[in-house]
């Protein structure tokens, strides 16, 4: 536990562990005690936002505080202390289209902004690269901003599916033809990967490279990437492996 946690952070922790809950555990106890009619957030969604929540990373809102409460059969100023928690706003849009940031990213944005890259994904089999790439650099360009205003976390989770973006804009550009803007997208790809801290993204990026550069007849260059990424081949995944 970071000593710059918070004190009701650690104490949500200290209750749910206490209680032999996992994440999953305590997000299946949430959504019973809320009952059907509440809107929650999916079982994968709350976990994500619970360990937010016990790493300081983000508040939880007012309904999540009573929930909570009730889970553990406490009251608010027993698990959260005298200053209770205030309720996220994790962004609004300012006049004339910017993003204006607010002290708070929501962690719901991670699965938001996952669900739309499925969905660009599909849409490239019907629409093209052209049609997309603003479409999806817009978005990527927002993900880097949130990323820089949430804490460490939420920006390497951030930082991940921005990673995801930039290799897709890398693609679109490569399927396009345009391979000196496909090169850079790829560059930044694995940038991003690096800032994760995430050792298969970063080899995912490095896959990328390499096959960025089969289209430019650069064979040793290939080669050379791809050695790199099987350098440590025991710490990937058999996508990135294959």
């Amino acid at each position: 536990m970071n000593d710059d946690t918070p004190p009701w952070a650690a104490r949500l922790r200290r209750e749910r562990e206490d209680r032999l809950l996992s994440l999953r555990g305590l997000a299946t106890l949430l959504r019973e005690v809320a009952g059907a009619e509440a809107q929650l957030a999916e079982p994968q969604s709350l976990c994500r936002m619970i360990r937010f929540w016990e790493a300081g990373a983000n508040q939880p809102s007012a309904l999540y505080r009573k929930l909570l409460c009730r889970a553990f059969d406490l009251s608010e100023a027993d698990l959260f202390g005298r200053h209770q928690v205030g309720p996220p706003v994790p962004w609004e849009i300012a006049p004339h289209g910017r993003t204006a940031m607010t002290d708070h990213v929501a962690p719901e944005l991670v699965d938001y902004f996952a669900t739309q890259l499925e969905g660009h994904y599909k849409a490239d089999m019907y629409l093209g690269p052209h049609h997309l790439i603003p479409t999806v650099i817009a978005q990527y360009q927002l993900i880097r901003d949130l990323s820089g205003q949430a804490p460490d976390v939420l920006r390497r989770e951030l930082l991940r599916v921005g990673t995801a973006y930039a290799a897709l804009v890398g693609w679109l550009y490569q399927d396009a033809g345009e391979l000196r803007q496909s090169a850079g997208w790829r560059a930044e790809t694995l940038d991003a990967a690096h800032r994760a801290h995430d050792p298969q993204l970063v080899a995912y990026a490095l896959v990328n490279k390499a096959m960025l550069r089969t289209d430019t007849q650069d064979g040793p260059g290939v080669v050379d990437l791809a050695t790199a990424v099987m350098a440590d081949k025991r710490q990937l995944c058999a996508k990135v492996q294959v």
